[in-house]
């Protein structure tokens, strides 16, 4: 298995596709985004995370206004940049 936890995917051999299977997106959540603003503009010029261009249909309030993020590679590209990062 994996890494990535809530931010899993899941390949199929047959169609060569993936899809997240937990968090399909991440948000920068009030109060902590400013603390947070260094690792996604790392994580954005790293190509692991871009800014979402769409709307959220049903968002929840404790979703917060922030700006929302997408893994082109899947959300576990997240999980694994930082593991990397760590040594």
């Amino acid at each position: 298995r994996g890494v990535g936890g809530r931010m899993s995917v899941a390949r199929s051999d047959a169609t060569g596709g993936r899809a997240d299977m937990g968090a399909q997106y991440v948000t920068e959540v009030d109060g902590v985004a400013g603390a947070h603003r260094a690792l996604y503009a790392e994580l954005e010029r790293a190509g692991v995370l871009l800014p979402m261009r769409a709307s959220i249909s049903g968002t929840r309030g404790a979703d917060g206004g922030g700006q929302n993020w997408v893994a082109p590679a899947g959300l576990n590209a997240v999980a694994k940049a930082l593991l990397r990062a760590s040594g």
